[in-house]
Parts: C-alpha cells; structure tokens; sequence
C-alpha cells in the first residue's frame, strides 16, 4: 500500500474512534515532518512507513517526534508488520494497516520525553496570551514568542500546560483561512520558516504554481497575520486583580517569593548592563542562601556604577548586594582585623541607595509587578481570619455552679475543630477553663483520648483545684516536682502510660524530665540532613553553595548533639515519653518557651535570641512528635502574651505550631520570615547613662501586617477584655514622678564614666561590663541604698511615695487590698532590702505587720494557695511580691483596689502579667487604681523606651487592627508609654540633638571618602595617557608577532615543538635559571625573575612585550601550550585589544566622574550642622530654665543676656523668643500679650517694634548696644 491509501484509512480510523479531535498533517516539528497530528486530549504523533519506505531515516524521526508528542505510533502497512517492533522504542505504539482494515498491534505508553517548550511553539502568539492570562501571568507585551514560551514552560505545571495547549489547538479558529490545511512551524517560531516552506515545496509538483498563484497565498497570509494581530491587541478579559495589590506590598531584597530572574534583572539594571544575569545568580531555597557568582570579574566589567554609584572599589555593589540578599552584616576590616568605620559606613550608606533603587525599580515594569503580585497573593490570600461558634456546644458532665462565656465556648470549637491552636487571650479571661473543657470535650468525642497539661511548677495545685471544681467527677493526675523525684519517676510514669485519665496535670520541670528516645531525635535530624543532602547533590559544581550547606548539616548536628547531652539519658527499662501516647499537648503560659534556637545570618541585632534554651528544643522535639503520630494535629498552646520581648516569638509559635505552612512557602527560614515582615535598621536609643545616646541594631519597622496577621490567625485566636464582661474599670494610670536630686545625678554621671570606661576597654569585662552598669542603673532607680549611697526620704525617695499612697487607700477603703509588684530587691537576710523597708515604713504609718506579706514567703502550693485565700477574704490587706512570683497564676482580685508599680518591667509581657492580677473578673470593686513611680533622669526613662518599642509592636499585632500595613506609627493603647517616657526623660530634645549629631558625623565620614574617592579619580586620569599608551603599544606589537606567525606552518609547528618538549620539565620550570631558552617560531622564550611554583609559567617574548603561557605537569604537554599559544596567537592579540578598548573607556568614565560627582553631601552636611547649632541653642535655653522658678524673670534675663550678642548672631534672639516661649507652655504658665513682651524689650532700650518682628534690632539701638555689652564685660 502507497502513502495515500494508508493515511486515508487512518484519518478516517481516527475521526470515527474520538469524539472531539482535529487532524493536521505534514506538520514540521523541529529536524522533522510529521506524517498526521492528532490532537484530542492530547498531542499524538503518526509516522507512515508505506511499502516503498525504509527505516532509514527513523532513528532520527523518532527523536523529533519524542520531543513533540505525548503519544507515538507508528503506522506500517503489511510488508512492515513482523519488523516495526524492532525499530522503535516500546513506549511507541504500533498500528497495522492491510486493504481497509486497521489493526491495534501494539498501544502506545505515555511518553516521558516529551517537551512542553517544543508544544509551545505549535501555537499562535494569541494563544500564549490565552494561556498567560488562564495560569495568571505577566502578559509580557514587550516579549517575544520565544521568551513567553519559556515562562509558560517553567511556571506551569507540565500535565496542566499540556491539557491547555491542547484545548488551544482544539479550538483553533481557522475561518480566515480558504486552504483545507495549514502549516505549524518549529524554530521557536521566530522569523520566517523558510527552510521548512522549501522543505515541505520540493515533495510537490511546483508546475500547478504559476506567479499568480504565489502572489495570491502571499496576500491571504498577510490578511491572516493582520487578523491575528488584530485579535492580539483587543483587550483581556476575565484578568482579575489580585486581592492584594502592588501599592500595599513592602518587597525586601532576598525575599523568597520574589524570584531569581527578577533579582538578576535589577543586577542588570544597577549596573546598567544589557546582560542576563541570571547565570551568575544562585538561590538556595532550604538554607534561604543567596549567591552571586564571579562578583568582582562582573564588577570590573561595570566599574563606574560596580565601584562608585553603588558600590567602593574595595567592596564593589556586587558584593554588597549579595550581602543584602542574605541579610548579612557588612562591616570592612583593615588587614582583616582593624575595623575600618569610614569605609564601612561608606558601604552602608550604598546599601541604603541600592535598597532605595530596588524599591522604585521594581514596581515599575507592568510585567514584573504582575509577577510579584501573583506570587505574594499565591502565598497569603489563601489566609482569611476564621470565625469559630461553639453556642451550640453541651457540656453535661460540667458542674451546674459554672458556665463558659460565648468566647469561651468559641475558642472550645476553635480548638476541636483546628489541628493546632495558640489562646492568646488576655490575661483574666479564663484560658484554664476553655482548655479543660475543650479536653473533657475531645476525650468525650473519641478525638484524644489522652491530654496533658504542661503548667508552672507553682500552679499545679491551682490548676488541680480549677479541673476538679469544673468536672467533680473528673479523676485527674497532678504530677508535682516532689512527687517526681527519680526513686518515684517511674511509677508515676506508669500510671500514665497504663491509666485511663480525663486529665494529666504536670509541671514544667516534670516534663523536661521525660526523656525522648535518642532514635526519634536522630531521625529527626536524619530527615533534615537528607533534604540539605538532596539539595548538595545538585549544588555541587557550585562551591559556594556546598560551603554553606555543609556548614548547615553541621550546625544541625552540633543542635542535635546538644540537645541529647542535655537530656536525661533513659536507663534500660525507663518509661520515654514516646511510650504515654499523648494524643494532645496543652502548654499553659506558652511564652515561657519561645526560646527556640534560631539559625540566622544576622548579627548583633537586639531582641534575637539564637542560640535558644534546651527547654524549648525539648518542648519543640516533643510537639513534633506528637503532631506526627497524631495526623499533623494535638498541640494548644495558651499566653496571654504571645509575643513577650521581640518579633522571633511570633516565628517561635509558628514553628511550633504552623510549620508545614511556613515551608510551603519558605518562610520556616527566619531570614526569609524577617524580610518578609520586618526591618533590621541602625536606630537611636537613650543610652544607659540617660544623657548620650547609642545607635543600636534592632527590628524598628514590621510591614505586610495584615498578612502576617492572617496567615498567624489561622492558629491563633484573641480575645481582649473589656469592662462589659464583669472587668473592673480603671479609673486612670495615676504617675507619681520623683524629682531628679543631686546624689542620684552624681550616680549617673559616674555610671557615665564606667561606660566611658568599658568602652575604651580600659577595665576588664570580668570586673565591670555594660550588663553591671545596667542593674546597677535600675536598682539606683529604685533606691540609691541598693547601690550603696545614701537615699534621702521624703518626696526623693520611690518607697516613701508609695507608702504614702499605699497608707492613704488603706484607710480610704476598708477590707480592700492592694498589690506591690517589685523585682529587684526581693527579701534577702543581713542586707537592706526594698521588701523589708516597704513593710517597716508601712507600719510605722499604722498598717498592722500580720495585714503584710511577701510572696516569696510562701515556697509550697499549699501555703501559696492559702495566702491567695487570705488575701481575697481582706485578712492580709498588703502583698509584696516579684512579677515571676506573684504575676502569674496568682487569683488574688476579689478585693483588690490597686497596684503599685515600684519598678519598671523589664517586657511588655511582664506588665501585662502584672495587671491581669487586678483588671479580671471576680473583683469586688468597679474601679481600680494602677500607679507607676517613676524616677526622673534615670534608668527609668531607658526601661519606659524599650516598654514603648516592644509593644507598638505587640499592641497593633494582638488588637487585631490589620487595616495598618506597617507599625511605625504609635496606637492611642501604647501612648502611654511615650508620655510616661516624656516625663521621666529631662530633655527630650537631646534625643534629637543625638541623632543629628550623628548624621553629622557619618555625613563627614562619607564626604571625607567621597573626596578621597575624587582625588584617586583625579590621580587614576592623570595617569591614565601613559596607560593608553602602553597598551596601544603592547597591542600594536601583538599585531605584528600574530602577522609574523602567520608564516610558519604545520610543519614547522611541529618541528618547533620537538625541539622543546624535552626541555620544559618541572624541575626546569622551578630552577630560577637565567639560562637563555631556544628561539620558537621566532620568539624568545624566558623563565619569570620568581616563579610561581603551584602554577609555573614561562613568558614569550617579541620586541619587548612579554605573553604568559601556564605550564602543566608533563614536559611535553607543555611544549604543545606553547606551540598552541602560538598558533592561536591571534587570540592573545584580541584580547590586548580588548585592554586598550577599555582603558581608552575608562578614561571618558573617569572625565564623566570628574566632571560630576555622582553623590555630594556638602550640602546635606551643612544643612545638619545647621539644624544641631539650633538644638544646641535651644537645649542651652532649657537648661537654663531649670536652674529658674519664676518664668518672668526667666524670661527677662534670657532677653537681657542673650539682647548683648545679637549685634552678632542676627538669628540667634530668634531661636531664644521661640524657645522661652515653648518653655512657658511646656511650663503651663500662661502666654503673655504681645504688649507686656514688647515693654521688656522697651525695659532693656529696644524698639517694641524688634519683638514683633521676632528679629536682632542689627539696625538700630548700636550705641546703647554698646554699653550694654561693656557693662556686661565689667
């Protein structure tokens, strides 16, 4: 059978056996022709070999097809039959063909070959943009077909795109057409398929094709192409936008869902360079490891912008790029030790611009915007705030005496219905109750059978009390530290494991005590090291990547190895927790275990806690387990303050409790999670004396909060208490300030010294360090006794205030009680003590000693228990107690009337403890007192700092109030922070004055290096002719020597290379010998002065140019470098070439520089020293004020002194009027008339008119200026 008959009896085969299919035949796919394309649900491929055809051109046929096709077949008519099998591959099918009958001989298999890329290029460019808007892609309008196929094929999934390409072929629209048939072309479908026209024209009768013809399908393509573009340029439809748009997404360099191309584009861009960098940039996704390959060759390449815009020629902006990218800290060493601050900050303030380019840059290509978008959206939107409604919930075995609030019964369904909760309710809100019930809940359902509840050592007993009052029937177990000890551990554990409990109740130093088997945590770290092992072996030929990998699985190791040298080691026979098959894990105050250690390139940043405790790897190894054996669920953590001291205790609660849904999206590395979400900046901060200022690393900004917020919603669930909900109001924060007196001045002038000190290094860090001079500044805070000076009494003394206070409210409210939270100081024998003082005052103003107790008296449950119950009943009215000791668990409101601050907390967290004893339900009074003692010009105001800093933070996040992208800006909740730090702060300006005079001073140091840079520019173009020089010499003689080789040939080639290859040994090459070598080809052959021994070489030589050629290990290998040096010496002269090329460029680089530094900061610096001269002005004022009481008279003699020297400093009496005049405000004096202003000046000889004007009187009043200043001078 003929060609014909064959694919007549197939196409008719075909279109009877599919429902929907359409045919093309001799279609060109690539090197090859397509007998008949199928497309149904996929792309087969049909090769027709009829009795006149051979298997000659098959090998080749088939590889072409493979490349194309999800299926193959090959169509062979009778003769072929027997022999087809043998000559293709078995996943190609094989079909039959004998006068009308066709026969199945063998099916095709799915072919793993094919190329979604090569498909691709079968359809219209309409149809690409069909695809690109259906899979939610960038519409690359400015791109080719080539480049659009490529984005298609490496960000669609393959089966997907397959599906798609074939729906787009299916529903093809070929009604422009008037032929029955129509070609599909490969070449990456660019420019015009000439070769496969003539191809497919020379297999046809070209007589039919008269001029007329050819001009005819000329004029029908060009009507289809305009089609085309016509339906190309109408608009998209259907393209939704992102729920979150570009203008709301803060993008950080490094960020893992921003992708490698887009990161080598800005390389490009900042560099200004058409090349693709992509090729020299590595991303590893499971270290979260950035890598710009080559960085100083590229940088050389782009000097100008590499080197000076956005970079130095010591630390060009490749690599401070790259240290970007990995959030990794640049600071520039001389000689590798010597830190070298100019260059440094000259480093940083390039990172500042690349930051700030990178910002602009990216959101402004409509392509590019759409791709981070795409992604952003791809990772948050799925995250929306769920709604959980337990109103429905029974609890039959609960006492009738309690019932749970609807919040309550809402965060019971959240926890039955959710794999993993956190309850950050606030404190008071009955977190104990929600947790047993959803216990007794589950157990009662069949979803865990055994709950644990991990709690303080000092609350067990409570805890106990609370279960059994809530379920009498429960039968519960309460493991306390006494009835854990070893001789008793085992059988404790046992009646775990073996007993049948509603509820486990164990404390904190109890279950560290479990042991894990040492198998499950080798397997844990096993799994790590086998992912980083999986990512080695693809990164191998990359050795940067290898070294930080490598580094990685040792670290891993290093944390398992510690962990399991801090665990109790289990003797033969010991019960592991493994063993007592909790089902879920309850964590009551959750926050005392966010200390997970952290892995992170960033250094020296405040608030991070890397190196973690081994209690929280112990709870994390544990919650791991238990989420594994129990479907990815069984773990409820529950704080009223989830994020304690720093951002990482976010990070810590996700990784305890969403870890899967952090790796999805990459964010389990803390380095991605910070740019994501946070900005480690420089910032100015009090320093710990309270009258300098330091410039510290810390998370200043948090943005993309609301998505952080949603994706951390999906664990958590909040609930703030109001006074609605039976809370007592507060009336107000009552601050009582302690005025600054002289002994604590003189203190902190000589804490001053002692930093002064340790910075210089001039004491040893054993004897004084900065955490001394810390506690030491606190305790002086509290009372100067704890430091050893004298203390005066009365107002200047922070305990006689409160006792004043403390006794006044005993006698106001009769049978209340009142709290006084001090953490410093606590009771100590045979030392003074701020307890023991409190308590003697006290009752020396008449308060009975047995109303008064200390906390940290009371060691046991029971006896804890039994003062909480004295205390509610009013028969101990005053209760003294640290907030670790009595903050926490500590049910002492039925008739508490106020709280004390005495001392600042050290964390938000620790507040919040501490006024959740007072503001919870089952307070007997409406209204409740909090007062805080400051002390003015001390520790205080650092401590209120660092309070407003954590919880601006902690504040926005926890109050739900996500409308807020980012956090800089304060909420009214934390502004009461900022105003107590405004009245224990003595000049606020100071901190203003700090931070200018620091960008003073790095604005010098940057204008210092941008001078130096010029004047090396200046000298580099000064010498830069004598340069362009020689290289135009070196390469006119290379010209020469190539020209001049041309005349040898092989032969004499190859006779030049016997005579040499004997010579060129080792041992020759390392000799030093002056000995003159062989002419070769007519150059001179000479050993270098020194000699490289690990690489050696030998130098050619023509009229005085010399050529390096590398030598290997064998003589005669060495002489055919130099023969093939030679030969190819043409090469060596391009490249001089090259050379001259870009010295010649780099003049006009230089000339360009010269001419207009790219960056001058003269201006900038003026206009700073401007602005500190007028704070300095004005702190002068200030503190002139202070040693005044009476404002006018303040006010007169800053008028008259200030009137003597205004002949000089036109400006300066304009500075004074506006600062005497704040000060009287800030003073709450009333604003005087312009009138009673005006008759001082008139008092001192002025014009009335000088003040209205608010300017120096330069022009008149000379002569009474005059002997104003000379009777000041007397």
């Amino acid at each position: 059978m003929n060609d014909k008959a064959i694919r007549n009896i197939l196409i008719a085969y075909l279109k009877a056996s599919n429902h929907e299919i359409r045919i093309y035949q001799e279609k060109s796919i690539g090197t090859s022709i397509c007998d008949v394309m199928a497309v149904t649900d996929r792309l087969t491929g049909y090769e027709i070999k009829s009795d006149l055809d051979n298997y000659f051109r098959l090998a080749g046929q088939i590889k072409a097809y493979d490349r194309f096709f999800d299926e193959n077949y090959l169509v062979v008519s009778k003769s072929h039959c027997q022999s087809a099998q043998y000559h293709v591959p078995n996943h190609w099918g094989i079909l039959c063909i004998e006068n009308d009958n066709i026969t199945l001989f063998r099916e095709a298999l799915g072919n793993q070959q094919v190329s979604r890329r090569n498909q691709l290029t079968i359809l219209w460019k309409l149809e690409l943009k069909n695809l690109l808007v259906r899979n939610n892609m960038p519409l690359y309008a400015q791109r080719d077909r080539k480049y659009i196929s490529e984005q298609l094929a490496s960000t669609v999934e393959p089966g997907l795109l397959g599906r798609q390409i074939t729906r787009e072929l299916l529903q093809r629209d070929y009604s422009v057409y008037d032929a029955q048939d129509h070609t599909l072309y490969y070449n990456d479908g660019e420019g015009f398929p000439a070769e496969e026209i003539v191809d497919m024209l020379s297999e046809k009768n070209l007589e039919q094709m008269t001029l007329d013809k050819w001009i005819e399908l000329y004029r029908q393509a060009a009507a289809v192409h305009e089609h085309k573009e016509q339906l190309y340029r109408a608009p998209t439809v259907g393209r939704t936008p992102h729920a979150i748009p570009y203008t709301d997404i803060e993008v950080s360099l490094g960020v893992p869902w921003v992708g490698k191309q887009i990161i080598a584009d800005f390389i490009a861009h900042i560099l200004e360079s058409e090349s693709d960098f992509s090729r020299f940039l590595g991303y590893e996704e499971v270290t979260g490891s950035w890598c710009i390959y080559n960085k100083d060759y590229l940088a050389s390449l782009n000097s100008k912008n590499a080197m000076f815009k956005y970079g130095l020629e010591r630390y060009n902006a490749l690599r401070i790029t790259e240290n970007t990218l990995n959030l990794r800290e640049i600071k520039l060493l001389d000689n590798g030790t010597e830190y070298n601050e100019r260059d440094t900050l000259a480093a940083l303030e390039k990172q500042r611009l690349i930051n700030e380019e990178f910002k602009r840059w990216i959101w402004l290509d409509e392509d590019r915007r759409w791709l981070v978008e795409e992604a952003y959206n791809n990772i948050f939107t799925g995250y929306e705030a769920q709604k959980y409604d337990g109103s429905a919930l029974q609890f039959p075995d609960m006492s009738p005496a309690f019932t749970l609030y609807g919040y309550q019964k809402d965060a019971v369904q959240k926890i039955l219905s959710s794999p993993n909760t956190l309850l950050a309710f606030d404190v008071g809100a009955g977190k104990t109750y929600i947790m047993i019930a959803a216990a007794m809940k589950m157990r009662s359902e069949g979803i865990s059978r055994k709950n644990l509840f991990v709690v303080p050592n000092h609350i067990v007993g409570q805890w106990e009390k609370i279960f059994t009052d809530l379920y009498p029937k429960a039968k519960v177990l309460a493991v306390e530290p006494k009835s854990f000890k070893p001789m008793m551990r085992q059988k404790v554990l046992k009646q775990i494991r073996d007993g049948d409990y509603d509820g486990i109740i164990m404390a904190y130093s109890c279950f560290e005590m479990i042991p894990l088997p040492e198998d499950v945590v080798l397997d844990n770290m096993k799994q790590k090291l086998n992912r980083l092992n999986d990512v080695l072996f693809d990164a191998r030929q990359r050795t940067d990547f290898s070294n930080t990998i490598n580094r990685e699985k040792k670290y891993i190791k290093k944390l398992t190895r510690e962990f399991l040298d801090s665990m109790t080691t289990p003797q033969t026979g010991d019960i592991t927790f493994d063993e007592l098959e909790i089902n879920t894990l309850f964590v009551d105050e959750a926050h005392n275990y966010k200390n997970i250690p952290i892995r992170t390139k960033l250094k020296n940043l405040n608030g991070i806690n890397t190196k973690g405790s081994s209690k929280c790897m112990d709870l994390l190894h544990k919650v791991r387990y238990v989420q594994r054996t129990n479907g990815g669920r069984g773990v409820v953590l529950a704080t009223g303050t989830p994020l304690c001291n720093s951002i990482s205790d976010a990070y810590a609660m996700q990784l305890y409790l969403q870890y899967d849904e952090l790796e999805k999206s990459h964010l389990d590395v803390f380095d991605n999670w910070v740019k994501t979400f946070a900005l480690p900046e420089q910032l100015c901060e009090i320093d710990v004396d309270t009258s300098k200022f330091r410039f510290v690393r810390r998370f200043s900004k948090f943005f993309n909060l609301p998505e952080l917020s949603r994706m951390f919603s999906q664990i958590a669930i909040f609930h703030a208490m109001d006074d609605t909900e039976e809370m007592p109001k507060l009336e107000s924060y009552t601050d009582v300030t302690i005025k600054r007196f002289p002994v604590l001045t003189a203190y902190m002038n000589s804490l001053c010294e002692r930093t002064e000190a340790i910075r210089g290094k001039a004491v040893d860090r054993r004897v004084d360090n900065m955490l001394k001079v810390s506690t030491d500044g606190r305790k002086a805070a509290l009372d100067l006794r704890l430091v050893g000076k004298e203390q005066p009494a009365g107002k200047s003394s922070k305990i006689c205030q409160c006792v004043e206070r403390v006794t006044a409210l005993y006698n106001k409210y009769p049978q209340m009680t009142q709290l006084i939270f001090c953490d410093y100081a606590t009771p100590k024998k045979d030392a003074f003590n701020v307890y023991d003082a409190l308590k003697e005052k006290l009752v020396q103003c008449g308060i009975p000693a047995a109303q008064i107790a200390f906390i940290h008296h009371y060691h046991t449950e029971s006896r804890k228990l039994e003062l909480f119950r004295k205390f509610n009943a009013g028969d101990i009215r005053i209760l003294i107690g640290s907030t670790f000791k009595l903050g926490i668990g500590a049910n002492v409101q039925e008739r508490l009337k106020a709280i004390h601050h005495l001392d600042v907390p050290w964390r938000p967290a620790d507040m919040i403890q501490r006024e959740g004893r007072i503001l919870r339900r089952g307070n007997q009074n409406k209204n409740v007192i909090i007062y805080r003692y400051i002390t003015e010009s001390s520790f205080d105001s650092y401590s209120w700092q660092i309070l407003e800093t954590k919880q601006r933070f902690i504040t926005q996040f926890l109050t739900g109030t996500t409308y807020q992208r980012s956090i800089e800006d304060l909420e009214n909740q934390v502004l009461t922070y900022a105003q107590v730090k405004a009245l224990a702060l003595a000049e606020p300006l100071m901190k203003k004055l700090a931070e200018k005079e620091n960008e003073v001073k790095n604005l010098k140091i940057l204008l210092s290096r941008e001078r130096q840079t010029l004047a090396e520019q200046k000298k580099e173009l000064a010498q830069i002719d004598e340069k362009i020089k020689a290289a135009r010499q070196r390469w006119e003689t290379s010209i020469a020597a190539a020209d001049a080789l041309k005349k040898y040939d092989a032969d004499a080639r190859k006779n030049a290379y016997q005579r040499i290859k004997s010579l060129l040994t080792d041992d020759f090459l390392t000799s030093g010998s002056t000995l003159q070598m062989p002419m070769v080809l007519g150059m001179g052959m000479e050993l270098p002065e020194k000699q490289n021994e690990k690489k050696p070489y030998i130098l050619l030589k023509y009229a005085e140019q010399k050529y390096l050629v590398p030598m290997g290990d064998t003589p005669a290998g060495n002489a055919r470098r130099v023969i093939n040096a030679l030969k190819d010496f043409q090469k060596l002269a391009d490249q001089d070439k090259e050379h001259l090329d870009k010295v010649v460029s780099r003049k006009e680089e230089l000339q360009n520089l010269v001419r207009s530094p790219d960056h001058s900061y003269s201006d900038q610096l003026a206009a700073c020293e401007k602005e500190a001269s007028r704070l300095r002005a004005q702190i002068a004022v200030c503190a002139a004020c202070g040693a005044f009481t009476d404002s006018r008279q303040l006010y007169l003699l800053s008028v008259h002194a200030l009137m003597l020297v205004t002949r000089f400093y036109p400006t300066l009496i304009c500075i004074i009027r506006n600062t005497v005049i704040e000060y009287e405000k800030r003073k709450g004096s009333r604003a005087r008339e312009t009138a009673e202003k005006a008759a001082d000046y008139e008092h001192f000889g002025y014009p009335a008119e000088v003040f209205r004007r608010g300017t120096s009187p330069e022009s008149e009043g000379h002569r009474r200026d005059s002997e104003n200043r000379i009777r000041y001078d007397r």
